[in-house]
C-alpha cells in the first residue's frame, strides 16, 4: 500500500479484509479456513449476499468493551473526542497479539452491528440545511455493509485486553480484525 493515499489505503484495506472473508468460505480453497475457535458470526447469523446465492461470513476475534450504550452517548467522531475504550479478544485468538503490543497505533474493523442495513440515502449529522445525500458520501454508521475502520492509540495490551484512545463504538460492537499502523505505509 506504499504511495498511497489516505483513502486509497483504506480502499484497498476494506478490500482485502472482503478477500480475507471470502477465503474463509468452507471450500473457497479446497478446505475449511476458519481460524480460532469460538468466533461468533458477525452478520447477525445471516451471511452477507455476493452475486447471487453466494454468502460469505466473518468471525468476531473479539468485541469493545465502552461507556457508549447508545448511539446518542456516542461522540461524532472517537478519535476527535480522545474516547477510551477497551477491546476483549476471543481466546481462540490471543496467540495472534503477539507483537502488537510494539505498535503505538494500530487500525481496528469492527461491523457495526447496530446500524440499520436498509438505508441508501440520508441526512448526516453535519450538513447544514439538511440535505439528503447517499451513504456512501456520509461517515454514517448506517450503510449496506455496516463496517467501520478506526485508526486508535494502543495504550496498552493485558492479556486479551487492549486499552485503546480514539473509538466512538458502542458497547458489543463486534470487531473483526486488527492490523499495526505503519505510517510510511498508512499516508
Amino acid at each position: 500500500m506504499g504511495g498511497m493515499g489516505w483513502g486509497e489505503c483504506c480502499g484497498a484495506l476494506v478490500g482485502e479484509i472482503l478477500l480475507i472473508l471470502l477465503s474463509r468460505r468452507k471450500g473457497f480453497f479446497g478446505q475449511d479456513h476458519r481460524m480460532g475457535g469460538g468466533g461468533l458470526r458477525a452478520f447477525g447469523g445471516k451471511g452477507l449476499r455476493m452475486r447471487g446465492d453466494q454468502r460469505f461470513e466473518a468471525v468476531a476475534v473479539g468485541y469493545v468493551r465502552s461507556a457508549f450504550r447508545d448511539i446518542r452517548d456516542a461522540p461524532r467522531q472517537g478519535r476527535d473526542a480522545g474516547a477510551v475504550a477497551e477491546i476483549e479478544i476471543l481466546p481462540g485468538y490471543l496467540e495472534a497479539l503477539e507483537g502488537l503490543s510494539d505498535h503505538p497505533r494500530i487500525w481496528v474493523v469492527c461491523w457495526m452491528h447496530r446500524a440499520r442495513r436498509d438505508l441508501l440515502r440520508l441526512v448526516p449529522r453535519a450538513t447544514p440545511g439538511g440535505r439528503e445525500v447517499g451513504v456512501f458520501a456520509t461517515r454514517s454508521p448506517s450503510r449496506p455493509n455496516p463496517l467501520a475502520l478506526y485508526l486508535v492509540d494502543l495504550l496498552g495490551v493485558r492479556g486479551g485486553t487492549l486499552t485503546v484512545r480514539g473509538m466512538d463504538a458502542l458497547d458489543g460492537t463486534p470487531v473483526l480484525d486488527l492490523r499495526p499502523h505503519i505510517p510510511r505505509l498508512d499516508t
